[in-house]
């Protein structure tokens, strides 16, 4: 399992990408969702409504976990935290993060203190 950020988001806008998919137009989402299929979208709200707005909806086929929504999504889990939403995700499968600079940090800050 890897934790791979994908795009910090601010004020419903993408202002850093990381990796190789920029979440801007709806064919580099449906490229990474047939490329991903079976991996983790942990997103905060920022990042659900970026994905809503974008797609249409969360990413069928894949585990899609909000931290601290502030609303109730259908077909989603919730969690309090990052930590609380890796544990609800697959082990065997990628985990990615859209979301806004606390949940992103945190992703960041996750993947530095496990690679030491």
């Amino acid at each position: 399992m890897k934790i791979m950020p994908l795009g910090l988001l601010n004020q419903g806008k993408i202002i850093e990408y990381s990796g190789n998919f920029v979440f801007d137009i709806i064919e580099s989402v449906k490229a990474f969702r047939n490329e991903n299929l079976g991996s983790s979208l942990v997103m905060d709200d920022e990042g659900a409504k970026y994905l809503m707005l974008i797609n249409e909806g969360f990413l069928r086929g894949f585990t899609n976990v909000v931290v601290n929504p502030s609303r109730h999504y259908a077909d989603v889990l919730e969690a309090g935290s990052l930590e609380q939403a890796l544990l609800v995700c697959p082990k065997d499968k990628d985990i990615y993060v859209l979301a806004g600079e606390k949940i992103y940090g945190d992703a960041l800050d996750y993947n530095f203190k496990t690679s030491r």
